[in-house]
């Protein structure tokens, strides 16, 4: 009985799969921009070393899996192109993407409401609040609270969200009472960030609390993740992650917004999420819209 039950789900997925590849939307292909449409191809970056988002295939390191790759997967059957990815570390990700050579970002940048209103447009995919990876045993007590933090050296991704937010909890938090401010030490990738971590350089460190899972998960139980309280962080960390484009690229970014709710109406959406057993972060229907945090119109800067 089982196993009918496995073949009867089994067969079930692949035949929304399969349906979901056969033929592309029509009207959603036509929403994309010429160059698009005559490339047959949208190229996506993101840093392939930040489970369970982004991560290099171990049998191809080229190719990545993860949360974003499988659901650049689904969009392209929708869309009717191709997703080529790019491996790029966080620090060239949002010039490569001004520069042309990138269509779009997806793996690891957040959605804030100054990059909304200034600098680019978002469609959101993935919410979780902060996190921080700690040695198992936990020498320096580090808790849910952002206080314990103070006067740690606490790791971040370089030039990120996760730097700014550390310096915010210093500056509102972190008094002489409170064993004084965080020395913030900034890492080009989380695997770096993680040996700093083992070896001691630094007291933790601070990323999405799904990636600070995937982090302790594959460290042989050397680290731990401990998500951090929502209401102290979001302040400087709305927790969105998004797929980002320029303020230019509006028919990109409103072809994939409809993508994303296609995938998001059958089911798949939530079915990856699950996957990866992070299907409590999924975004909310009445989130799924374009820039939602300060509703700018596409293409716009206020």
């Amino acid at each position: 009985m089982r196993k009918t039950t496995h073949i009867a789900a089994l067969s079930a997925f692949v035949s929304l799969f399969c349906a979901s590849v056969a033929i592309a939307d029509q009207a959603i292909h036509d929403t994309l921009p010429e160059n698009i449409r005559s490339a047959g191809v949208i190229r996506i970056g993101g840093a392939f070393e930040s489970f369970p988002q982004l991560v290099a295939d171990p049998n191809e390191a080229t190719k990545p899996v993860g949360i974003a790759a499988d659901l650049a997967a689904l969009l392209a059957p929708v869309l009717g192109v191709k997703i080529e990815w790019v491996n790029t570390h966080w620090p060239g990700q949002i010039p490569g993407l001004q520069a042309g050579s990138l269509d779009a970002l997806m793996g690891q940048i957040s959605v804030t409401a100054e990059r909304e209103r200034k600098m680019l447009d978002f469609v959101p995919y993935f919410q979780a609040s902060a996190g921080i990876v700690v040695p198992n045993e936990n020498p320096r007590n580090i808790g849910e609270d952002v206080k314990t933090l103070c006067g740690l050296k606490i790791g971040a991704p370089s030039g990120s969200l996760y730097g700014q937010t550390l310096r915010g909890i210093s500056e509102k938090y972190c008094t002489e009472e409170t064993a004084g401010p965080i020395t913030l030490a900034e890492f080009p990738s989380a695997p770096a960030a993680s040996t700093a971590v083992l070896s001691g350089q630094i007291d933790g460190y601070l990323d999405s609390s799904v990636t600070c899972k995937g982090i302790a998960s594959s460290s042989g139980a050397r680290l731990s993740s401990i998500s951090l309280l929502y209401n102290q962080t979001q302040e400087w960390d709305p927790g969105l992650y998004g797929i980002a484009f320029t303020k230019d690229n509006v028919d990109l970014t409103k072809a994939v917004l409809l993508a994303m709710k296609a995938i998001s109406e059958t089911g798949q959406y939530q079915q990856v999420l699950t996957k990866y057993n992070a299907g409590d972060s999924a975004v909310p229907a009445d989130r799924m819209s374009i820039n939602p945090l300060t509703h700018t119109p596409v293409g716009q800067k206020q």
